[in-house]
């Protein structure tokens, strides 16, 4: 599979999505054309989700790290 035909066709960040997310980093990639399109749907709803609430991301305001708590 060519990297380049799968940027041009769904974007750079929905290649890195699908090889980070398709296999272990020790194990070998399995292409899955599903795969793709399933990485390229995800981050569509994503980037959708945050253009509807952009108003409320903005009135947020900057995220006190200090006052996260830890996991």
């Amino acid at each position: 599979v060519d990297p380049q035909s799968l940027i041009e066709q769904y974007g750079a960040d929905t290649a890195r999505l699908f090889m980070m997310f398709a296999a272990p980093p020790d194990q070998a990639l399995e292409w899955s054309d599903s795969g793709v399109a399933g990485a390229y749907r995800f981050l569509r709803r994503l980037w959708l989700h945050a253009a509807e609430h952009q108003d409320a991301i903005r009135a947020a305001g900057e995220l006190d790290a200090a006052a996260l708590s830890e996991p």
